[in-house]
């Protein structure tokens, strides 16, 4: 079993090409498209329990993709009633 011990969070090798950096969410459309707070945003990036994001320099944008992906990670599936 090993241990990780760096926090540093694991960067996937994908490549973005220009037609895809064009499509890019910022952390604003995130939120408005999530209807949720910038402040929920950073915590789901710092827990890494949000969407898969972009670092460009000091900017974190979000690949529409990704998004998607996320959401359907998120799918619950009520139960229906045995009666």
């Amino acid at each position: 079993m090993s241990v990780m011990t760096d926090s540093t969070p694991q960067r996937a090798a994908t490549t973005i090409t220009a037609h895809a950096a064009r499509n890019l969410m910022t952390t604003n459309q995130l939120c408005e498209f999530l209807q949720v707070s910038r402040r929920t945003v950073a915590t789901w990036r710092a827990q890494h329990t949000g969407p898969t994001y972009v670092r460009l320099g000091n900017s974190v944008r979000y690949r529409p993709e990704d998004v998607d992906a996320w959401l359907s990670r998120g799918l619950v599936t009520p139960l229906r009633d045995a009666a």
